[in-house]
């Protein structure tokens, strides 16, 4: 999942584009999805991890601890999540 392109854009992100970003998806208006918060959150706690060791079925069972893992539930998490970095984007380059 490293090689993703949104791990490696989100990893991209300073600390000052992070905060803003978190504040974007936890917006209502932007974002009205828990389990993109939550997936937010689990991205942010391994950027401040010396080994970053991310899996699919990690992140699943972090986002949705009480679901066996379904790879296309997880696909589908991973595109939205793209799609509101990059919507974020935008937004900060109409500003």
């Amino acid at each position: 999942m490293l090689s993703s392109k949104l791990c490696q854009v989100f990893f991209a992100l300073s600390g000052y584009e992070r905060a803003a970003f978190r504040k974007f998806v936890q917006s209502p208006f932007h974002n009205q999805r828990a389990d993109i918060i939550k997936f937010f959150e689990y991205l942010n706690q391994k950027t401040n991890d010396a080994s970053i060791d991310l899996n699919k079925e990690a992140v699943f069972a972090f986002v949705y601890p009480d679901e066996a893992y379904e790879d296309k539930k997880m696909r589908y998490l991973l595109n939205f999540m793209l799609e509101l970095v990059e919507d974020f984007f935008v937004v900060r380059a109409a500003l």
